[in-house]
């Protein structure tokens, strides 16, 4: 069930789940579905993984860039990233409810 939160007048729909993806991109480069799944230890689900982004990206909370086959991977992969939109609702909510993102050196 999607929570919505208050920031400044403006009342966002989304869910938990797309949250924990967004702040997982947010400490990246980029990432591929794939990871998302390993690094959010089970909480995002291999199955729902894909849906949940393309959701993230009708929102225009994500871009995806397809990266071409290579030697290490003979299908083409679709990399994630947050996009500007994301990033400013993230610091809209660190900002309404009092923390700030520390992202991972890369």
């Amino acid at each position: 069930m999607a929570k919505k939160a208050r920031t400044g007048r403006t009342i966002i729909n989304i869910t938990l789940t797309e949250l924990r993806a967004l702040a997982l991109l947010r400490r990246s480069k980029g990432l591929f579905g794939s990871e998302i799944v390993h690094l959010s230890n089970g909480s995002i689900p291999r199955g729902s993984v894909y849906v949940l982004l393309k959701r993230l990206e009708e929102k225009g909370y994500v871009s995806e860039e397809i990266v071409e086959a290579s030697a290490d991977y003979n299908l083409d992969r679709r990399l994630y990233r947050v996009s500007s939109n994301g990033k400013r609702l993230l610091d809209s909510l660190a900002h309404e409810f009092g923390f700030s993102w520390n992202p991972a050196p890369n």
